[in-house]
């Protein structure tokens, strides 16, 4: 048995600061509603009194199998008693009873939590007393109702799968029965007649009777919402949203409060700004009459909040008043939109929560910046100031933000739409169009019409090539995942991508999606934040920012969206310290992430380069060469393309620094052809098919390029490195012609010791001067090492010596410190994720205590021997705040990610420098 404690899980609130036990500051304790009810009665707020059992007691209940921790149910007791004595009622007392509410919560809104359950206390007897002390016999049937359904339901139900539903169905029945069409026509004899209809359907379907004594009622109902926590939809709902550090659920319980007492009274909830929109104009519904969240779901019956004046009874003016004053107070003492509910009985306003107000991503945006620049940012009409730059700039989430960069559907266009499936999100967005099987398909409908939209369909790990996904509206994958080599090409191209759930068919009779059959050139539309599937084309919201950055167009600069955009992006840039450069894949990624703020290309591939011009064909030529000489002649005439390619990267950087990584990847692939692939070849080779067999035996048997990659590659085959020093400097020189400087940051690849590296340095220097004396360049160019390997990080030191600066390029780093291939990714990282064998990604969310410890320990040893040597990171990790503060603390100079994550981490950069 577990041993007594004297530890406190009961804290009281109200009326006022006297009686009251908790803050807002206690949410990890009390919970968002307990905390915040607490804060209010504090303050003065007309909130009902009650208490809190803590989370702490939570999670003594689910360490202990449902057992409750020693003395607890005498503190609830002895809280029940103060409560007593503030209302001058008894709970359980026949004629003067004192009724309850129990809601559950947690620190954060979690889905999936008990219900609340209202009127706790009601039994046959007290039902008696509170309709004589009432004077309103139908209200007490009616509460009495309402706590039978709500207990059957929450309480007793989940075990025998009973839900709401079932209750509303009974209801139905007896209305039916009467011949009555709407609940307010049900009088106190028919809700008592349904009151004993659901409990013999509760007891037919539980085999548990409801229960009579009051505090059997409270205990039930305590031990259902420490339950809750653990449902299947809780805990769904916080895998999910990493959802961490929080002891449990929170129960509050409070003094009842009656809407449905006559037409001075009512329920409702109301947000102090509009959740959608961002408008600072309060928005809310009520009803008059009615009892607890009776305004959800009742379309026509809710009435607007600003209706209120107008209500027959005059006591409706004076509670819209104070209501309005109320939202002012909360929403200026949060520094935050408030969404508040409340009960108004016989006239008298009482608060019964108040939450930070859900909005959308945009709408968050919007009021950060209204609330700190005190301006409304559609009209220009003052508003009160209530924020400092560096609290909006730290209001907005990264996910809020997101959403100002990418398309989204029309809100009301996508409630009306026909869901085929409920895919897995990949990247975000909002993409609709044709589907199309191939890229061939593509350019086939793109010749015919150049702005026809497509959604690309295809299996995660086939062929594709990047301007087709550049050319697409979406990405719909039949199968893979995050990990597959199409989807890091659609997030650096801000293409939105699905994944289907398993199950979808494609072959070439069509798409089989959830018993839907889709054939080519049928439309659909992906929602890549929810991963939504639906028939046909959902109409999309016009972006200004979109339209602005990535489309170029400047008329769009003037609407409010895309001001809001620069404003809060101007204050991110004030705060951070952290440069924030972008990987490009070709020159129009190069003006993309100029347009977002890149202050430098932390990261362009030579081989990236290759594979956006299509030139591997001629580097395959250069592989399955038969000699030295003919390699080199391979080699000239890749030199003017690779030039041109190095030419419009640099000169749309215009003086940013561009890292270039020189070839990092293994050329041996190149020669392992079959198929079509193997027949292009012979026919650019000029021999026949089983001529090209027999010298892929020979060059397979040769393994001149076998294991082979960056300064390994480099260092057994030299002219590879001229080449690329040779196209460089001819690219510098030609734009230092036009005026042009250029900062050049050569990255050496793959070194994995200072030997290595000065090798491979000496290479790109004895290029460098091959080149005549007129034509050398006044350009800065320096050259440093691409930290890949954990022997690397562990030499920093070393290596820094003769490297200029470090770059480490973490999706190599991380995959060769946890042994992972690409291709296994897919297999099973999902499953690590689901079952927290890793707490997140790695790829996407730095591991801060494995891999993060080698980028700590290089920078700390590299700066040993060089204080002022420049740090970077390259990776996908710009849109994660944790990866952007971690590379703030250790000391990095510049995080490089895909251009459309460049907002989001300027914006990370400045919270995690104001967060410290």
């Amino acid at each position: 048995m577990p041993q007594k404690t004297e530890k406190q899980y009961v804290f009281l609130f109200g009326p006022g600061a006297r009686h009251t036990e908790g803050d807002a500051s206690m949410k990890t304790i009390l919970g968002l509603r307990g905390a915040n009810l607490a804060e209010m009665a504090r303050h003065g707020m007309p909130v009902p009194p009650g208490f809190t059992i803590s989370t702490e007691a939570c999670s003594f209940f689910t360490k202990h199998n449902g057992q409750l921790p020693d003395g607890l149910l005498e503190q609830v007791k002895a809280s029940l008693h103060k409560l007593e004595t503030l209302a001058g009622k008894k709970f359980g007392d026949p004629k003067n009873p004192l009724l309850l509410s129990v809601r559950c919560g947690a620190g954060v809104p979690i889905p999936g939590l008990m219900n609340s359950v209202l009127n706790v206390g009601l039994n046959e007897q007290t039902v008696q007393g509170f309709s004589e002390q009432t004077r309103n016999a139908r209200a007490g049937w009616d509460c009495f109702c309402r706590l039978v359904a709500m207990f059957g339901a929450t309480v007793l139900g989940p075990r025998a799968g009973l839900g709401r539903q079932d209750f509303e169905t009974e209801r139905s029945k007896l209305k039916d029965k009467y011949g009555v069409t709407t609940d307010s026509e049900l009088s106190a004899s028919h809700l008592r007649e349904l009151c004993d209809n659901y409990r013999k359907f509760i007891f037919e379907k539980t085999g548990e009777a409801f229960p009579q004594d009051p505090f059997e009622q409270l205990r039930l109902a305590l031990h259902a919402a420490f339950d809750s926590w653990n449902s299947e939809r809780a805990e769904a709902y916080r895998k999910t949203h990493k959802v961490a550090g929080l002891f449990g659920a929170a129960v509050t319980v409070s003094s009842m409060v009656f809407g449905n007492l006559d037409d001075e009274s009512g329920a409702g909830s109301v947000a102090t700004r509009d959740g959608t929109t961002g408008a600072s104009k309060p928005v809310g519904l009520y009803i008059v009459n009615a009892q607890g969240r009776d305004t959800e779901g009742l379309g026509q019956m809710a009435r607007e909040f600003h209706d209120m004046p107008r209500e027959k009874a005059a006591s409706w003016k004076k509670v819209y008043d104070q209501l309005l004053e109320c939202m002012r107070d909360l929403e200026q003492h949060y520094k935050h939109p408030q969404e508040i509910e409340f009960t108004v009985e016989k006239g008298r306003l009482w608060l019964l929560q108040t939450i930070p107000a859900r909005r959308s991503g945009r709408a968050a945006v919007r009021w950060a910046v209204e609330m700190a620049t005190g301006q409304d940012a559609s009209t220009g009409k003052p508003l009160p100031r209530m924020l400092k730059a560096e609290e909006a700039v730290q209001m907005v989430s990264v996910s809020d933000f997101e959403q100002m960069l990418f398309p989204l559907f029309d809100i009301e266009a996508e409630k009306k739409a026909v869901m085929i499936q409920s895919g897995q999100p990949i990247t975000p967005g909002a993409g609709v169009g044709r589907l199309a099987f191939s890229g061939a398909k593509i350019d086939e409908w793109r010749k015919k019409d150049k702005n026809e939209q497509c959604i690309l369909v295809m299996h995660g790990a086939g062929p594709f090539e990047r301007r087709h996904i550049a050319a697409v509206q979406g990405v719909l994958l039949v199968d893979g995942g995050p990990f597959s080599p199409v989807v890091s090409s659609a997030r650096a191209l801000g293409k939105c991508c699905v994944k289907a759930h398993a199950g979808a068919l494609l072959d070439e009779r069509g798409l089989k999606l959830n018993g839907h059959f889709l054939k080519e050139g049928d439309s659909v539309s992906l929602n890549g934040f929810t991963g939504a599937i639906y028939e046909g084309q959902v109409a999309i919201e016009h972006n200004p920012v979109v339209a602005a950055l990535v489309d170029g167009k400047k008329a769009e600069q003037k609407q409010m969206l895309y001001r809001l955009y620069k404003q809060l992006s101007a204050w991110a840039d004030k705060f951070r310290t952290i440069e924030v450069r972008a990987n490009v894949e070709d020159e129009g990624d190069v003006d993309v992430a100029a347009r977002f703020g890149a202050e430098g290309i932390g990261l362009c591939r030579v081989g990236a380069l290759l594979e956006a011009r299509d030139l591997h064909s001629l580097l395959r030529e250069y592989v399955w060469a038969e000699d030295a000489s003919a390699r080199q002649k391979t080699m000239t005439r890749l030199l003017p393309f690779l030039r041109q390619s190095l030419e419009n990267v640099f000169k749309r950087a215009d003086r940013m620094p561009v890292g270039l990584c020189l070839l990092d990847r293994p050329l041996d692939s190149l020669l392992r052809l079959s198929g079509g692939d193997l027949e292009d070849m012979a026919r650019r080779l000029g021999l026949s098919l089983e001529k090209t067999r027999e010298r892929q035996k020979k060059l397979l048997r040769d393994a001149l390029f076998d294991g082979l990659a960056g300064c390994r590659l480099l260092i057994m085959h030299p002219e590879l490195c001229r080449l690329q020093v040779h196209a460089l400097l001819e690219a510098a020189f030609n734009l230092e012609k036009r005026g042009l400087r250029l900062q050049v940051e050569v990255m050496l690849p793959l070194a994995s010791s200072r030997a290595e590296f000065d090798r491979c340095a000496l290479l790109v220097r004895k290029a460098m001067e091959d080149l005549p004396k007129d034509r050398k360049v006044r350009s800065r160019i320096s050259i440093g090492a691409a930290i890949a390997t954990p022997r690397a990080a562990l030499t920093a030191d070393s290596l820094a010596e003769s490297a200029e600066f470090l770059s480490f390029d973490m999706s190599t780093l991380t995959r060769i410190s946890f042994d992972y291939t690409a291709n296994e990714l897919n297999a099973f990282l999902p499953l690590y994720l689901n079952e927290k064998l890793l707490p997140a990604d790695p790829f996407q969310s730095l591991d801060i205590v494995g891999v993060g410890q080698l980028v700590e320990l290089a920078v700390r040893k590299a700066r040993d021997v060089q204080p002022h040597l420049k740090c970077g990171l390259f990776g996908e990790y710009g849109g994660d705040p944790n990866s952007v503060k971690f590379c703030h603390k250790a000391g990095l100079n510049y995080i490089s990610c895909p251009p459309y994550r460049i907002p989001i981490a300027r914006l990370a950069a400045a919270q995690a420098v104001l967060k410290k």
